[in-house]
């Protein structure tokens, strides 16, 4: 984003303004940058059309998951579905597999995940879209479309 060239971490919270929930994104040493609506925002590169950008965030993705994970965009996708799967059916003893109990898992995992749902969930209920496409949101999307067919799972 212009302007956030030179920090390198930031963090991102959600604050209420007025009647509206915005992202509010904080330097390295936790002072406010900026607050804003993902909504009104789309990644750009130069001059690339949308679709060259949705490519290359993809390969960024698929990069990512091999440099961290050591596998192809399909195999990581093919892992996170087995590890869903056994959460959703944890009463046949695969808890004991993944080595973490019900009570961890909903303690230190799945809170939180609830909580950054019900924040975006805020974000995008309380604001009106500047950009007709729904910037970011429509990007995710895209990408996460993109994932699946390279997955083949649709």
């Amino acid at each position: 984003m212009p302007g956030l060239e030179g920090h390198l971490h930031w963090r991102v919270s959600a604050v209420r303004a007025g009647d509206q929930v915005k992202l509010q994104l904080r330097d390295e040493n936790g002072k406010d940058l900026i607050q804003i609506n993902p909504l009104d925002f789309e990644i750009t590169q130069d001059n690339r059309s949308p679709d060259d950008v949705l490519a290359e965030l993809f390969k960024d993705l698929s990069v990512n998951i091999l440099d961290q994970r050591g596998m192809s965009v399909r195999e990581f996708i093919s892992e996170r579905a087995d590890y869903r799967n056994k959460l959703l059916y944890a009463g046949d003893g695969g808890f004991v597999t993944m080595s973490e109990s019900l009570d961890i898992l909903i303690r230190d995992i799945f809170s939180v995940t609830l909580r950054d749902l019900i924040w975006c969930l805020a974000v995008l209920l309380s604001d009106t879209p500047l950009l007709a496409d729904w910037g970011l949101i429509n990007q995710f999307i895209s990408l996460y479309r993109r994932v699946l067919l390279e997955a083949k799972v649709i």
